[in-house]
C-alpha cells in the first residue's frame, strides 16, 4: 500500500479510496481509477492529512487514515527509506534523473537527440515495468 501512496503523491493522486483497489487471485493489490492525476497539481501539499475532495464529501484517501492510525500507535508501517519500498522510490528517482541528464548541450536538431531521450524514457518504463507497484 505505501508504494501505491508514492505512486499516487508522484501523480498528484488525492482520491485513493477503499473502492479503488482490486485484490488479484495471487494476493496483490492492483490500484485503479487515477482519473484525478494531476488534479491538484502544484496547489497540493504532499503531508499525510491532506484531503482537497473533503469539499465534495468524498471519503479522505485511504493513505490518510493509514499514516493517522500510525501516528496514533496503531499498525507499523514500512520503512519508505528502505526495504522494496525504498527500492522503489530509489527506482523513481533514478530513473527521473536519467531522463533530466538525457538532455545535453550538442543537440544537432536532427532527431538524434530526441531518440536518445525516448530511449531513456522507455529503459525507465521498463523498469517501471520490473519494478512493479503491485504487491
Amino acid at each position: 500500500m505505501v508504494k501505491h501512496h508514492v505512486l499516487d503523491w508522484l501523480i498528484s493522486n488525492h482520491d485513493a479510496h477503499d473502492r479503488q483497489f482490486l485484490r488479484t487471485p495471487e494476493g496483490d493489490l492492483v490500484g485503479i481509477d487515477k482519473d484525478q492525476a494531476f488534479r491538484y497539481f502544484g496547489a497540493d501539499r504532499l503531508v499525510w492529512d491532506y484531503h482537497p475532495n473533503a469539499a465534495y464529501f468524498e471519503e479522505e484517501p485511504v493513505y490518510n487514515t493509514l499514516w493517522r492510525g500510525f501516528s496514533q500507535g496503531g499498525p507499523a508501517l514500512p520503512d519508505p527509506r528502505t526495504g522494496e519500498v525504498g527500492e522503489f522510490i530509489t527506482h523513481i528517482v533514478v530513473g527521473a534523473r536519467e531522463l533530466g541528464s538525457g538532455h545535453d548541450d550538442h543537440c544537432d536538431c536532427d532527431g538524434r537527440q530526441q531518440d536518445h531521450q525516448e530511449g531513456i524514457f522507455d529503459q525507465c518504463l521498463a523498469g517501471f515495468a520490473a519494478m512493479s507497484v503491485h504487491g
